[in-house]
């Protein structure tokens, strides 16, 4: 990465963290509930008391899991006068520069995460006809995206024809910065 002056930062952080630890503890909550109505449900013709600790433990353990995997998850978007440079920790954890020399055009534009991306996340497209924009029709499979929330992001077209998306929280921040930068 780049060690001029960032112009721009930001950093998104995943919110979906709190609703994976109350599955979790739901999960824990239910699995409590059958050990207590073993007999009386008559979960014993399927499990025995071990196998159901195991499995108890095991779902148990994955969902604590994907809380600390979607606790740790983020975005972490800088531009500076050499580039853009991004990174999708714990996914990415070195940031990947863009130099504005490699980027033919960009635009901070609304987006629609499901049916362009099928979600949130580090993605590609849901579909190859996905983007309805000409100027990234022809694009095909070669796009990527990196969000964590929203519907706003800044979609860059390489000179390679690959499209990257980053998501964005900071609208016209990130506008004002790289209008400035056009300006240079």
């Amino acid at each position: 990465m780049s060690s001029k002056k960032a112009l721009f930062t930001e950093v998104q952080n995943q919110n979906g963290a709190v609703a994976w630890l109350i599955l979790a503890g739901l999960a824990t909550v239910s699995f409590s509930l059958m050990f207590s109505y073993y007999e009386q449900w008559e979960i014993n013709e399927k499990f025995t008391y071990k196998g159901l600790a195991i499995f108890a433990s095991l779902i148990t353990l994955l969902f604590f899991g994907l809380y600390f995997l979607f606790k740790n998850m983020k975005m972490e978007t800088r531009i500076d006068m050499e580039g853009i440079h991004f990174r999708y920790p714990p996914f990415q954890r070195k940031f990947k520069d863009i130099p504005f020399s490699q980027i033919d055009h960009f635009e901070v534009c609304e987006y629609h995460p499901i049916k362009e991306y099928g979600g949130w996340g580090f993605k590609k497209p849901a579909k190859p006809k996905s983007h309805k924009r000409k100027l990234f029709a022809d694009t095909k499979n070669k796009n990527t995206a990196y969000t964590i929330k929203g519907k706003i992001g800044l979609r860059i077209r390489l000179s390679s024809q690959e499209v990257i998306l980053l998501g964005t929280q900071r609208k016209a921040a990130m506008e004002y910065t790289l209008k400035k930068l056009l300006q240079y």
